[in-house]
């Protein structure tokens, strides 16, 4: 049996209780919606309103039963203002206060109605002057439901797609499971975050080519940081945690290596095979070279000539610079016995100004680190003294200072007979030496003959056969051993050597000018000369023995 319905209209508000009665129903004719009132005496909305519902109005359709727009006891065919886009189950039809059963079909019911495109289809020609209203609910739902009363059950599983969901509803990363399982997450965009966990026994991070190269994979093994070349099965890069750092391969630095502490390894480490490489089986260094054969080697194949007015970087193997304001670079050797006091020495390149440079020594006595020889900017050598002469063109500068001993010593450690250690100068026309032999001669030589001795039994100076010793051009000259010429206060002495007899050397008498005042006796079987006259004093005597002859010329 159909339930009799009334309803009310009204603008402007929702009724209030005292506005209907129990079941009574009332439209905001503003807004569409509609009201009710239930058992327990409250208003309740029965739908929302605005673009969900309409209240239609009737015109006079063409089709069978039509023709009226308004009830007249045999027209049962009207065109609705806003007919269903579904069925006829999208509209509650009230007709003298009873509410109508919808009924499927386009076609005239036995009872309630239907509806056919535009036109609704009463079961019954409405007498003239009936009361009615017609509602058309766009959605299908009878009312809006309360909120927070629709739970996930209410939702068909699949219903809602990613179209379903706004670009802007900006849904918050706690409110999705961090927990994808065994998903494959896919994106096209950057992933932005500010931190990226990944956790698990031996996590990892695998980065897999798509054109099928070798797949790399970063992970956390025992604490370990790896870089690991899937496909290869290798660990390419690994940090442990006390800091070491190791590397499966050549490390090609090509911005430059900035290491501030040590670079160690088991193997040999090579930086470009034609610049550096370490061997770790000798503890050798090349440059230049994969197969140092001493400590540090230095090996180049650069022919370039050098030339002493254009200076060219490939003319020299090695180069030390400093570009400070002191102008100062050089190489400092030192030594760190296991047992002992160490010391050090320096060689180093000082500039003097106006792109000149000094080169100079130094080494370590006691305590004190000192210069102890120089190589000037004229090329003079100056040792012990930091400012070598160079007057008459010396080149060489050795200062005494007076307490140590000699300012140039030469030692022969040979045995044999040799011609020792000494000086050689040595010009296009021949050699001039001066040299100590092993058995202790200071010899004198020229055009490399052996001209003059001091003998190291006795100290005696002698010519070593014919040579000529001159003082001066005008003063004393020997010559093969005797006595040739001698100047003195204007008396001369020539042909020392003539008439002697005796056998041996001959004698010159000579004393404190032309007198005689000491007593002198000549050397039995001598002969003696004297350049005359000559003076001799009271109680002086000179004794010429038997067989000597004095001569006075």
């Amino acid at each position: 049996m159909a339930n009799v319905i009334k309803h009310k209209r009204g603008s402007g508000s929702d009724p209030s209780a005292s506005d209907l009665i129990l079941g009574e129903l009332a439209i905001r004719t503003d807004t569409g919606k509609l009201f009710t009132k239930m058992d327990s005496g409250a208003i309740a909305e029965i739908a929302g309103g605005g673009s969900d519902i309409a209240i239609n109005t009737l015109s006079s359709s063409s089709g069978t039963g039509g023709g009226s727009a308004t009830f007249n006891g045999s027209a049962y065919r009207f065109t609705l203002s806003a007919p269903p886009n579904v069925s006829a189950a999208q509209l509650l039809v009230s007709i003298n206060g009873v509410i109508q059963k919808p009924v499927a079909g386009t076609g005239q019911p036995s009872e309630g109605f239907s509806v056919d495109g535009t036109d609704i289809i009463l079961g019954d020609a409405p007498a003239t002057g009936s009361d009615f209203f017609i509602l058309t609910f766009k959605s299908l739902g009878v009312s809006e439901p309360a909120d927070n009363s629709v739970t996930s059950a209410k939702i068909v599983d699949g219903a809602i797609v990613n179209a379903d969901i706004n670009a802007s509803a900006a849904i918050a990363g706690t409110k999705i499971s961090p927990n994808f399982g065994s998903q494959t997450i896919t994106t096209t965009g950057a992933i932005a975050s500010g931190d990226i966990e990944i956790t698990g026994t031996s996590p990892s991070l695998v980065l897999q080519d798509s054109n099928d190269e070798n797949d790399f994979a970063i992970k956390n093994q025992d604490g370990t940081f790896k870089i690991r070349d899937v496909d290869a099965g290798v660990d390419r890069f690994t940090i442990t945690t006390a800091g070491v750092t190791s590397v499966s391969g050549n490390l090609d630095v090509g911005a430059g290596l900035d290491v501030t502490g040590a670079i160690t390894g088991t193997g040999d480490m090579t930086i470009d095979t034609n610049t550096l490489h370490v061997d770790s089986s000798n503890n050798r260094v090349g440059i230049g070279t994969t197969s140092p054969s001493v400590k540090t080697q230095i090996s180049v194949s650069d022919t370039t000539a050098y030339s002493a007015s254009t200076i060219s970087a490939n003319q020299f193997q090695l180069s030390i610079t400093n570009t400070g304001a002191a102008g100062v670079a050089g190489l400092l050797f030192v030594t760190e016995p296991s047992s002992g006091n160490g010391g050090h020495c320096g060689i180093r390149a000082l500039s003097t100004g106006s792109g000149d440079s000094a080169l100079t020594f130094s080494t370590r006595g006691g305590s004190t680190q000192a210069e102890r020889m120089r190589i000037d900017s004229s090329g003079n050598v100056g040792i012990g003294t930091t400012s070598p002469s160079s007057n008459y063109g010396r080149n060489l500068h050795i200062n005494h200072d007076g307490t140590n001993g000699a300012a140039l010593h030469l030692t022969d450690n040979n045995t044999g007979t040799g011609s020792g250690d000494g000086f050689h100068i040595i010009s296009t026309s021949g050699i001039a030496y001066l040299w100590q032999r092993e058995n202790a001669n200071m010899v004198f030589g020229t055009s490399g003959t052996a001209r003059w001795n001091i003998y190291g039994s006795n100290g005696h100076f002698a010519p070593n056969t014919d040579s000529t010793f001159d003082i001066g051009t005008s003063s004393v000259r020997v010559r093969n051993g005797y006595f040739d010429t001698l100047y003195g206060d204007g008396s001369n002495l020539t042909g020392v050597s003539a008439g002697a007899t005796g056998g041996g050397s001959d004698e010159v008498f000579y004393e404190n000018s032309t007198t005689v005042t000491t007593s002198y006796s000549i050397t039995s079987n001598k002969n003696a000369m004297s350049a005359g006259p000559i003076s001799i004093n009271n109680s002086v005597t000179v004794t010429v023995p038997s067989g000597s002859v004095w001569t006075i010329v």
